[in-house]
């Protein structure tokens, strides 16, 4: 399926960055990253099925 420039954002994230810290060490499993999947684009499927994600948030 084509790309629509124009239809609706089903997830938009900007910025996000994850970190898993233990005793011995603080990994950037990822960084900085941007990215908007649409509502009518096939990698998007997993947005509407997956389960809640199991790592923790902290601030």
């Amino acid at each position: 399926m084509p790309h629509d420039p124009g239809a609706k954002p089903l997830v938009e994230v900007r910025g996000l960055n994850v970190r898993f810290v233990s005793r011995e060490a603080t990994v950037k499993a990822v960084n900085g990253v941007d990215f908007t999947l649409a509502q009518n684009d096939p990698s998007a499927s997993w947005a509407r099925a997956a389960p809640a994600s199991r790592s923790r948030c902290a601030r």
